[in-house]
This record gives C-alpha cells, sequence and structure tokens, in this order.
C-alpha cells in the first residue's frame, strides 16, 4: 500500500447544528481497514467519510449516527463558541487542543456516576455527591473520556481548534501523540496517520504527489512542500517514512482488536 497524502482545504467542513462549530472528517473506517492498511482518508469536495458531530443538545442522535458505519475516526473541529458535544455510545474518545489558549471541559462519565449510585446513599440518607470533573487544557494537551460522557467545552476567547480520534469500544485503539518533526522514520506494524499541528515545510527528496519514491535506508521519503494545518499523510502498515522539519505534527496510531 502506498503513502497517501490529503490537503485540508480540499475537504469541506460541516456545520453544526447550534452554529457553535464546524467539523472536518480526515479519516475514517473499520477495523478491517486498519487490519490491511487501507487508506481511508476524508472525502475531497463532500461532507467526508464519517460526517459530522453535532455539538447540540437535542440532536445528540445525529452525532452518533455519524459513526454508525466506521469503527474509527479521526476528525478536526473548530468551536466558535461554549459548546456541548454530542454522545458517542460504544466509542472511546481522544480530545486534544491544536490552537494557543486555555480550553476548559467539564465532563461527567456516566460509567462512575452509575457507580456512585450503585454505592448508595450518605449516613444521613443523602445522596453522594456528584458533579463534572473540570479540565483545563492548553495547546497539545489531550483529555481521554467515554463517548456517553456529557462534556461541556469553553473554549478561550470564544474560538479554538482541535483534533478528535474516536474509536469503538472492544474493537479498535489509538493513540494520539503530538511531537515536533526532526527526523522521524519508522517502520510500523500498525498504520499511522500523520496530521499537521502548525503550518509550514516538511523536507524531502521526491514531489509530495508523486509516488513516495525509497532512499538508501528503504524509507518512503516525501518532496520539500508547504502544509497546512489538517493536512494528513497516510502511513501504512509496514511502510518506512522520513519526514522532516521543523512542524508540529499528531502522529495517530491504530490497532485493529476484532473486525465486526
Amino acid at each position: 500500500m502506498a503513502v497517501v497524502v490529503r490537503e485540508f482545504s480540499s475537504l469541506v467542513p460541516v456545520p453544526w447544528v447550534n452554529g457553535a462549530g464546524v467539523t472536518t472528517t480526515l479519516a475514517a473506517g473499520s477495523a478491517g481497514d486498519i487490519s490491511v492498511g487501507r487508506a481511508v482518508l476524508g472525502r475531497s469536495g463532500g461532507a467526508g467519510a464519517g460526517g459530522a458531530e453535532v455539538g447540540a443538545a437535542g440532536a445528540a442522535g445525529a452525532g452518533a449516527s455519524a459513526l454508525a458505519e466506521a469503527d474509527w475516526r479521526v476528525s478536526m473541529a473548530e468551536l466558535n463558541g461554549p459548546s456541548t458535544f454530542s454522545p458517542f455510545p460504544g466509542f472511546d474518545r481522544i480530545f486534544t487542543v491544536i490552537e494557543d489558549g486555555v480550553v476548559e471541559l467539564a465532563i461527567v462519565d456516566p460509567v462512575e456516576e452509575s457507580a456512585g449510585e450503585a454505592g448508595g446513599r450518605g449516613e444521613h440518607g443523602e445522596a453522594p455527591a456528584a458533579g463534572p470533573e473540570v479540565l483545563r487544557l492548553s495547546r497539545f494537551d489531550e483529555a481521554r473520556f467515554a463517548g456517553e460522557a456529557s462534556v461541556a467545552c469553553i473554549p478561550p476567547t470564544g474560538r479554538t481548534l482541535d483534533l478528535n480520534l474516536f474509536t469503538r469500544r472492544g474493537v479498535c485503539t489509538g493513540a494520539v501523540t503530538v511531537s515536533r518533526v526532526s527526523d522521524i522514520a519508522r517502520v510500523s506494524s500498525h498504520p499511522r496517520l500523520v496530521v499537521v499541528l502548525e503550518g509550514g515545510v516538511l523536507a524531502s527528496d521526491v514531489p509530495l504527489f508523486e509516488a513516495p519514491a525509497s532512499s538508501s535506508d528503504g524509507a518512503a521519503v516525501l518532496s520539500d512542500a508547504v502544509r497546512a494545518i489538517g493536512d494528513v499523510v497516510w502511513i501504512p502498515s509496514g511502510e518506512a517514512v522520513r519526514l522532516t522539519g521543523a512542524l508540529h505534527v499528531a502522529v495517530i496510531e491504530l490497532s485493529a482488536l476484532a473486525a465486526r
């Protein structure tokens, strides 16, 4: 399987129904896609594979249905104001802040809440205290929570960009690592998705949109090219790819546990 590159500018963002943000799907697919290393990047000129997060109270079902046919999805969202995230039952989520400023998340995990209720009442018959877990996230910080969780988000100065990885629980898993590119050369047993988190130049020796050539050590190399936030490089299983430059990127590694 070849290395595939997709420009963020070719993807069409989908607005949330409440007007609080827009979501652009960068990639989405099944556990089977992970197993064979198939590139399933967001579609150009359309809504993108996997649909959009809704983020509006009363329209929660639409957010969940966006992942009905996928086992995993990577998306980038622009939040234009305080919002409540749509629930994604059966999925685990990794939320990563991309821009400067502090994002506040108030998270109520229904699993932990149920466990608290099961513990009974206090000495005087009062219900157990319950409240949201409040996280303050700076640029490149991440939060992990269940898709069923109730999450309220307050972005700094009313706007922020975030990266989201959704994986279907018990079917596949994923990890997000943010790092500055210096000289990355890896051979992976799992496919990787590299998402550009700041504009700049990724350097190598061959044109970026031609089939990658092989360097003397067998690694595919990508050409000098100005990359924008949200541009995606899909690296299939077993490929070694060298990226050089001074950019921050998110390296997303996916592993299939079972195929549906």
